[in-house]
């Protein structure tokens, strides 16, 4: 997996929760969110994922991620801060959300290429250095000590790749860098023979193991818990509908799944599928009941979940031919259209939950909308019938539109290109130990 595949692969998940909330939601959950500290409108964090991806590609530049990202805040009417870590137009702040999800993304590839077998017999150990001043650098030192870390010659720190070490230093409970915020730090190889030298490992021992820490390719996260304890309820109540527990069985574990992302993998795949995006929200019946002829709608849907399934995908458009799943990139064909990719899908609990403005189509549907950061608009329309689907609501169809009188560029990448696209590999330096991976910690 590519740096910028994984940012991708990533679920927007907008929430309240500040830095030490976030500090306490479960690594592997965490590992699997594109966040940032108290931003909940998802539009914000649509647009900084794509911008990370390219950065991560070496297509954006980061004056050109911060250019990019306060244009977006100013066309939306964002506020502006005090220019703090708080503000979300301040270099500081930009920074840190492009350099700690770029970071961990180029980290936890470096880790997959560091993890092999054959890796592993290379260079079964790796240091934690600084690679870049700070004028107030923390002590990772003392750090390493307080997590039981062993030093070698003059106060190196050197482990195992498998060590629990790597996982105890960092603030993020990830295995690979960055190991905190901007800190500096990186991890380079040690080859075999060294290790053997100081050692860490015997002359004739296998490559260690690596503990499989569920950092996969998937949107779901395995959990030790069950929907009744507290860890459960902590997660709902941060994260209410954006999140959905499947108990396990026949030693199967228990499993959390982010939803908008849970979407986007079943539309491309094929076959049935039926995922709830919650009930409506207050905001959402507000709206529909004010428009005219909505009130009988929101009585409809009040209380039930929004089922999002195949018949979406399948159902025929009006040209009774194409099916619905054809507004997305390359095959929209109507000139006020824009087509979806599939990183818009994740927008879809954004839309069902708090959209801009609603629109009663008949007496079986209404249209939900969200201005989009660039003057584009986002429609899901909602149909409801007592013959289908035990009476729930349902997602009849998806599509991006121009708002009037806004020029829109037209998509220029497929929806499943982001993880096929070639992409530069993690940077490999020479030194006299070796070819050494460096990345910041």
């Amino acid at each position: 997996m590519t740096a910028a595949s994984k940012i991708l692969k990533k679920a927007l998940v907008g929430s309240k929760l500040g830095t030490a909330g976030w500090d306490n939601v479960a690594a592997n959950l965490r590992d699997r969110a594109f966040f940032s500290a108290k931003v909940e409108d998802a539009r914000i964090l649509h647009a900084a994922r794509q911008m990370c991806a390219e950065v991560a590609e070496g297509k954006r530049s980061p004056s050109e991620f911060r250019r990019d990202m306060r244009a977006l805040l100013a066309r939306m009417g964002h506020p502006k801060g005090n220019g703090g870590l708080t503000d979300l137009y301040s270099q500081r702040r930009l920074d840190v959300l492009r350099e700690t999800n770029v970071q961990q993304a180029r980290g936890y590839a470096q880790h997959l290429e560091g993890t092999t077998e054959g890796a592993l017999l290379a260079f079964p150990a790796q240091e934690l250095l600084r690679l870049e001043d700070r004028e107030h650098p923390r002590n990772w030192e003392a750090r390493w000590q307080a997590a039981g870390g062993r030093f070698f010659d003059g106060g190196r720190m050197i482990a195992l790749k498998g060590d629990p070490i790597w996982t105890k230093i960092s603030r993020f409970g990830t295995p690979w860098p960055p190991f905190d915020f901007n800190s500096g730090m990186g991890v380079e190889d040690i080859d075999r023979d060294e290790a053997v030298e100081l050692g860490l490992i015997a002359e004739d021992d296998p490559p260690p193991e690596v503990p499989d820490f569920g950092f996969n390719d998937d949107l779901e996260a395995v959990v030790d818990f069950g929907d009744n304890g507290s860890e459960w309820q902590e997660l709902k109540a941060s994260f209410g509908d954006l999140i959905r527990f499947v108990k396990g069985g026949d030693k199967a574990p228990n499993r959390v799944i982010w939803r908008g992302g849970e979407v986007c993998k079943n539309l491309f795949n094929g076959g049935n599928f039926n995922i709830e995006l919650g009930e409506s929200s207050p905001a959402l019946l507000d709206k529909l009941g004010a428009v005219g002829g909505g009130r009988k709608l929101a009585e409809a849907i009040k209380g039930k979940p929004l089922s999002v399934d195949q018949t979406w995908r399948d159902a025929k458009r009006r040209d009774k031919v194409s099916t619905h799943l054809s507004h997305f990139f390359p095959d929209e064909k109507y000139p006020d259209n824009i087509p979806l990719t599939a990183g818009d899908v994740e927008l879809l609990p954004s839309i069902w939950r708090n959209p801009d403005r609603v629109r009663k189509i008949d007496a079986e549907k209404f249209d939900a909308e969200v201005d989009g950061l660039d003057g584009s608009r986002y429609i899901i329309r909602i149909r409801i019938t007592e013959a289908e689907n035990l009476g729930n609501p349902s997602l009849w169809t998806f599509f991006r539109t121009r708002a009037p009188g806004k020029d829109v560029p037209r998509a220029t990448s497929a929806p499943t290109s982001a993880g096929t696209e070639s992409i530069p590999r993690v940077e490999r330096q020479a030194t006299p130990r070796g070819t050494t991976e460096r990345t910041q910690a």
